[in-house]
């Protein structure tokens, strides 16, 4: 049973609809029983054989601190008795993890699985996790399905982006040359047969460093379907193999080759990723995009005419909050935000988050 602030929790109140929100639309999606392990790093023995996982203690309260002050959330098994007019809980207010395990049964506990989950600290501060057989299939299912879309979009012959069905590889070399691909748009040093090669290994390895590298097979499926960001990737490595654009690791600037014109200054926070920076900023900005692609189609030393010189189009931290659902969509869309799930302030946080206007 759950109490908060020492008493039973309220049909109607805020935690109540909390609880109920969690039953109806989390609860479902968890196996059962519902397994919470340790999250300590396996010992070995003097054999090198696996140590079983110590027994450790887990409390059933736990104070949180929210908006309206602090909320004292308790699991308890058995209602309280009172002494000298003050509740008394039994002895569990603290539960015995068996060898770095525990099951719940989520149809007869749904309460506990709720404030493990939701109230408990050591869950989100990664003291503890909860194993779910069946996300983690559905996960791995997606991955395969994934990696198996990605191979026929590279490799078959019935792609819509192959030779025989769109009549050239340039889809396909725009697409290398998006993920970084030297060379890509060269057909004199890369056939077509090794363009499909290097690509599928670039994006595999991608995937495998995904937390480093946040690009995977679907980012990649995503980039096919919004040919303007891919053709803004393609035409960055194509500057940068012809040497028409350069990075100033000094002052974390781009500039424009030939008369050494500054195209973006990158943030402190990205100069790590200085690539993925311009990226973005060419997605922000048509003039700018339009530019790039006017100077790829022009001799070496072309300058740049006045009405195509770059400009910074980001938007102010006051016009994201003014901004409605479609137009923060559109923008995340732009900086490769995954807009699945998220409502209006959820996006308005994430895109803000994107461009550096709140630091997390």
């Amino acid at each position: 049973m759950l109490y908060v602030n020492e008493e039973p929790l309220k049909e109607g109140s805020a935690q109540w609809k909390r609880f109920q929100n969690f039953k109806n639309n989390a609860l479902p999606g968890l196996s059962n029983p519902v397994v919470i392990k340790t999250s300590r790093p396996i010992k070995f023995n003097e054999n090198g054989l696996p140590e079983a996982p110590k027994n450790e203690m887990i409390p059933l309260d736990y104070t949180l601190e929210t908006e309206n002050g602090t909320e004292h959330w308790r699991y308890a098994r058995r209602p309280p008795r009172k002494k000298d007019g003050n509740l008394v809980f039994d002895r569990e207010s603290s539960r015995k993890m068996f060898k770095g395990k525990w099951k719940i049964d989520k149809k007869t506990q749904p309460d506990l699985v709720f404030y493990m989950l939701e109230i408990s600290p050591f869950l989100t501060n990664g003291k503890f996790y909860c194993e779910n057989k069946r996300q983690d299939a559905m996960t791995y299912l997606d991955k395969e399905t994934a990696e198996l879309d990605v191979k026929y979009m590279i490799l078959s012959e019935q792609s819509p982006i192959s030779v025989s069905q769109s009549g050239s590889d340039d889809i396909l070399r725009m697409a290398a040359a998006a993920w970084g691909i030297e060379d890509a748009h060269d057909t004199s040093i890369l056939s077509t047969e090794e363009i499909k090669v290097k690509l599928l290994n670039t994006v595999k390895d991608s995937e495998k460093n995904y937390s480093r590298t946040q690009r995977g097979f679907g980012e990649f499926l995503r980039e096919l379907n919004a040919k303007h960001r891919l053709a803004i990737r393609g035409n960055v490595q194509k500057a940068l193999d012809s040497q028409r654009i350069s990075y100033d690791e000094q002052s974390y600037t781009w500039r424009y080759t030939v008369n050494n014109q500054i195209i973006m200054t990158v943030p402190a926070k990205d100069a790590s990723d200085s690539r993925r920076a311009l990226n973005t900023f060419l997605s922000l900005n048509d003039k700018a995009s339009i530019a790039l692609a006017y100077a790829l189609d022009q001799p070496y030393n072309v300058e740049l005419p006045e009405d195509l010189s770059w400009d910074d189009k980001k938007p102010s931290a006051e016009q994201i909050e003014s901004m409605k659902y479609h137009e923060l969509k559109s923008l995340a869309s732009k900086l490769e935000i995954k807009t699945s799930k998220m409502n209006t302030q959820t996006l308005k946080e994430a895109v803000l988050i994107e461009l550096g206007y709140v630091t997390v």
